[in-house]
């Protein structure tokens, strides 16, 4: 493929059709190829008991309504976007943030967790988030589906327990409470305070007086929450490995290119190690892609068309574009066209003409080229 039909496929990418776009849809652009790979890597792995969802950033610093900025990521001002991820960063839920997500009475953080874990709830799993969706709120409405929370809390949520917030431990101590509902909120101290929130660790908090015992020790909520919080930062940190993405001013085109080349293609490496027993690296994954994709097996020769039917777009010396130049005659003269008109490096050897690429385009729409 020459440089300018890849230029021209990039700058033409599109995965809907503007025309039929409703008012008000700020998605519209990418929502069906978004929701069409979703429910393929639904179908393609069933999670285990533990799932983990965090926000990520798609870097994009254009104009657009609803980019974020987030200070404590690499990329700080993008396209927010939450995940749902299981064991080796595969993710199985990918929701775009958009804005317009408040509902009265519910956080936008616990709608944001009930949608995209709604196809694994009633089942006995446990849900691993951190202190922006963490809330006896949502431990509440998980438990009335049957589904466990874990996460780390922040000392301003509604129905803590002041006991347990306010209280002044040392290093190693643990202070806990637990409701009518078996929610346990414990607060433990290592180098800094840590307020966690837990439906499943019931019977595992050991307070001990032993100053020695309480150095070594860790809550095992705290090792189950570190381990089941890395999902995410897996699949963070291999789409970080030659990334695919490049500058662009369409924030849909960002998107599109993340899903595709980076979360399916990792998707598709965890399941290939899986069922392969292999340990092959992102960066060889991406290569064989590469290569497989370049293979062609018997295509057909297409026989070269006589020197008259020639119809394509060449390098050439520079030369105003023969149909602009036309329609600029037209509207105002020859003196305003020659000032107007702008001056191309590109020409068909089957028209001898200069011709600009949208004017091409324009005139071979219904030629054999």
């Amino acid at each position: 493929m020459t440089r300018n039909r890849f230029e021209l496929l990039l700058r033409t990418f599109h995965c809907s059709n503007n025309q039929t776009c409703p008012r008000g849809d700020r998605l519209y652009k990418v929502r069906g190829l978004v929701d069409m790979l979703v429910s393929k890597y639904k179908i393609c792995n069933i999670p285990g008991e533990n799932l983990c969802i965090d926000e990520s950033v798609i870097p994009f610093v254009g104009r657009l309504s609803f980019r974020q900025y987030i200070k404590n990521k690499r990329h700080r001002y993008g396209i927010k976007i939450f995940k749902l991820c299981i064991n080796d960063g595969y993710t199985i839920g990918f929701k775009i943030y958009a804005g317009q997500e408040a509902i009265p009475g519910v956080a936008v953080s616990t709608k944001i967790v009930m949608e995209l874990a709604a196809d694994y709830l009633d089942e006995g799993r446990t849900m691993f988030t951190d202190n922006w969706y963490t809330s006896v709120s949502l431990a509440n409405e998980l438990l009335s589906r049957s589904t466990n929370l874990v996460g780390t809390l922040r000392s301003n949520r509604k129905f803590n327990p002041k006991d347990v917030i306010n209280a002044k431990l040392k290093k190693g101590e643990i202070k806990s409470s637990q409701n009518e509902n078996n929610i346990v909120i414990m607060k433990w101290k290592d180098k800094r305070d840590v307020l966690m929130l837990s439906t499943k660790h019931k019977d595992n908090l050991i307070e001990t007086t032993n100053k020695r015992a309480q150095k070594l020790f860790k809550p095992k909520m705290i090792m189950d929450y570190n381990k089941a919080k890395g999902f995410v930062d897996i699949s963070d940190l291999r789409n970080s490995y030659h990334s695919p993405l490049r500058r662009s001013l369409k924030w849909y085109r960002k998107i599109a290119f993340e899903i595709l080349l980076n979360t399916s293609l990792l998707n598709a490496l965890t399941l290939f190690n899986t069922v392969t027993g292999n340990k092959m690296g992102v960066t060889e994954f991406r290569e064989n892609i590469v290569q497989a994709l370049l293979m062609k097996v018997n295509i057909p020769i297409i026989p070269k068309p006589t020197e008259g039917e020639i119809h394509k777009i060449v390098n050439s010396n520079r030369g105003r574009c023969s149909n602009c130049y036309f329609e600029m005659v037209q509207q105002g003269g020859r003196e305003h066209a020659q000032k107007i008109t702008r001056k191309v490096l590109t020409k068909c050897p089957g028209c001898s003409k200069h011709l600009c690429l949208d004017c091409f385009f324009k005139l071979h729409s219904t030629k054999k080229i």
